[in-house]
């Protein structure tokens, strides 16, 4: 679920999946949107594009 919720960060703000990984990484409200620890690594952005994949398929 929380890297559905990113997946419409990168939309609603047209972020690329790297644009998006540095976002979450800077961003505190992106973080609480998705879901994710302050205190634990964000996905990188491959995950991202794996996500998507899967998402087309």
């Amino acid at each position: 679920m929380a890297l559905l919720k990113a997946m419409l960060i990168a939309v609603w703000h047209d972020l690329s999946d790297v644009k998006l990984a540095e976002a979450l990484d800077d961003r505190a409200s992106f973080r609480r949107f998705c879901g994710f620890s302050a205190q634990k690594p964000t996905p990188e952005r491959t995950a991202f594009v794996r996500l998507r994949r899967k998402l087309m398929t």
